[in-house]
């Protein structure tokens, strides 16, 4: 999706800031979303009742089963790592021997508990590798860092030709007295010159951004660059791009890699906007960066948790009422656009009463400021100036699976109605399908432009494009936005913390790592303003872990997978054996055509994981449900 003009993020806020101001806390939201994981309640559930607790999803935690023992394991391990640090003892650990992590801590060990940075890092090393975050164990990993936004948040990143508004050189630390960015020979103007800065700006957002209660929010901006050098904030390589890059953005996996693999994105600088004007960089202190970079994560985390709900869910939910009510389960275009459509209806109700007030209409005004061509990968793509950038493993699967399934999707059409500039003349179902979703239709959608008609739509290649958009957005989209993502790359403690609990110091170099953890990433206590108390940290941490853990559970599909839903598709009674043999051929296809993105996928990220980056497997095909659901 398209970032320019009025956000459909900002909108979606903009309708919970409302509902905040209706129940007469027009400055903060209300005190329900105190235990709220995220930044800003604006997640997949917006409630302490609901996301904190995990109980969205219905996932039950049994005593004995896997996940449970994790999150015992991980208790364990965060207790005992408490007692090797300042404040352990007073709280009743023993730094010896005997505090083993099968010891049983007081009732009130985390009340004085102050982790370390690589200590947190350290506690995820003890799950086992299948309940281990991607994120986990990377926390001071610059390129770790830089891959977010090449991967789990991979919607913000544009391209720049000019520092952005109020932005100075002077301010980055990373530069030197010749203006030459450290590490790589180059000027900040010869990189912008050559399109290799791009960045993540949140600024815009602004007006819409409001902290859950005993938060404090910051709305950075963060530049990042091309460094064929790719060193990270020590100066030491880190993540050698060359080895992992290997494109799979068309159907040849086998493609060879052009001369830019040799580039990797990194950081350069993170700038405050909210609690002070400073400009963070690689270069300054080791726990003022880190708060930077912590701050990104956090809104960025929290936005793509609200932003995910209006390109796929919201978006498809017409679309899927419409083919119920007008295509036979026979219509050749049925299967395709309503394997979809599996519970999207619950979700909808759900995310309107969660995410969204009822009844202001704001809804529609965001869908009026986006258009269906600007739902397309390759449309957004090439706005942002990002479609070729190095390591943009979001942008390679993703454009694959858009190509394997638009092929599919043309030929199972084209067996059914022929080719031609008539071929769809006379399908009375199909034009209502089309008529009711477009401009004046009864379920149309108020997108710029609106949706296309039966006059748009004339070929079977026109219909697959179409076909095929909708089975990306369930398919693809909505799993590269929410689902297992949640788990991998969500309040990952101690890099990507959710929220900030202290506001961010005035001047720089005055934060230690020590006061970095206790007062901002992992407090004793956290505030409770629903209940006018406080809450130990590390139980709050807890049940933020368990609701990621929740969307790792849930992410197992229970439905059919791309691969089952489409590439085994058997047509109903009724359809001819030509359908029928002509849907088999374009399912083998399919087939080969998923399982050579998956090989692909796994390639790349086995080299990634060595190259000491976070795995991207999110969207290996073989494991992505074709319905929205987690």
């Amino acid at each position: 999706m398209r970032f320019s003009g009025a956000l459909i993020a900002c909108l979606a806020l903009l309708l919970a800031r409302q509902e905040a101001q209706v129940r007469g806390s027009a400055a903060l939201f209300g005190e329900e979303y105190s235990d709220m994981g995220a930044a800003f309640p604006a997640g997949a559930a917006g409630g302490a009742d609901v996301l904190a607790d995990g109980r969205l999803l219905g996932a039950r935690f049994d005593p004995g089963t896997p996940v449970q023992e994790a999150r015992e394991l991980v208790e364990r391990t965060l207790r005992s790592e408490c007692s090797k640090a300042p404040g352990g003892a007073a709280a009743g650990f023993s730094p010896t021997a005997e505090n083993t992590d099968d010891a049983a801590p007081p009732a009130n060990a985390s009340v004085a508990c102050a982790p370390t940075i690589d200590g947190l890092d350290a506690v995820w090393a003890a799950l086992p590798a299948e309940l281990r975050p991607a994120m986990s164990g990377l926390a001071r990993s610059d390129a770790a860092f830089a891959r977010l936004r090449l991967t789990a948040n991979p919607l913000m990143l544009r391209a720049v030709a000019a520092l952005p508004e109020g932005w100075s050189p002077a301010g980055i630390t990373g530069l030197d007295e010749a203006g030459i960015i450290a590490g790589t020979g180059l000027t900040l103007e010869q990189l912008l010159a050559a399109g290799r800065v791009f960045s993540v700006d949140f600024a815009p957002l602004a007006p819409v951004l409001l902290p859950a209660p005993g938060a404090h929010l910051e709305i950075p901006t963060a530049l990042f660059f091309l460094d064929g050098n790719a060193t990270g904030a020590g100066g030491t390589p880190e993540g050698d791009v060359s080895a992992f890059d290997a494109p799979s953005g068309t159907l040849d996996a086998g493609a060879s890699k052009d001369s830019s693999s040799q580039l990797q994105l990194m950081p350069l600088a993170i700038k405050f906007t909210v609690f002070n004007n400073h400009t963070y960089s690689p270069r300054d202190t080791p726990a003022d960066w880190f708060l930077a970079k912590a701050a990104l994560n956090a809104l960025d985390s929290s936005y793509m948790a609200a932003f995910h709900f209006f390109p796929t869910h919201l978006l498809l939910e017409n679309i899927c009422i419409s083919a119920a009510r007008n295509l036979a389960p026979t219509h050749p275009l049925y299967p395709l656009v309503t394997k979809p459509c599996l519970i999207n209806t619950a979700i909808v109700y759900a995310g309107f009463r969660i995410i969204m007030a009822n009844g202001t209409g704001t809804s529609d005004q965001s869908f009026q400021n986006e258009s269906w061509e600007g739902t397309y990968l390759a449309a957004d793509l090439a706005a942002r100036g990002v479609a070729d950038v190095p390591g943009y493993a979001y942008a390679q699967d993703a454009v694959a699976l858009y190509a394997a399934l638009e092929k599919h999707a043309t030929a199972r059409l084209r067996s059914a109605y022929g080719e031609g500039p008539a071929a769809l003349a006379g399908d009375a179902q199909l034009t209502a399908f089309l008529a009711d979703l477009a401009p004046g239709g009864p379920g149309a959608l108020p997108l710029r432009g609106g949706f296309p008609g039966p006059e748009n739509i004339t070929t079977p290649e026109a219909l697959a494009r179409v076909a095929a958009q909708v089975m990306w957005l369930a398919g693809v989209q909505h799993h590269a936005l929410n689902s297992n993502r949640v788990f991998n790359f969500d309040f990952i403690l101690p890099s990507i913390p959710g929220k900030l609990w202290a506001p961010p110091p005035a001047d720089k170099g005055v934060l230690s790592e020590e006061e970095l953890v206790a007062r901002y990433l992992l407090p004793a206590t956290v505030p409770d303003p629903a209940n006018g108390t406080a809450t130990p940290g590390l139980d709050w941490w807890l049940r933020v872990y368990d609701s990621g853990s929740r969307f790792r559970i849930a992410e197992e599909p229970g439905g059919e997978t791309l691969l089952q839903a489409y590439a085994q598709y058997q047509p109903p009674e009724g359809c001819s054996s030509a359908a029928a043999q002509a849907a088999a051929n374009a399912g083998a296809e399919l087939r080969a055509d998923l399982e050579a993105i998956s090989a692909a996928v796994r390639a790349r990220e086995a080299a990634a994981a060595a190259a000491g980056l976070p795995q991207y497997i999110m969207l290996d095909p073989l494991g992505l449900p074709a319905y929205t659901y987690t």
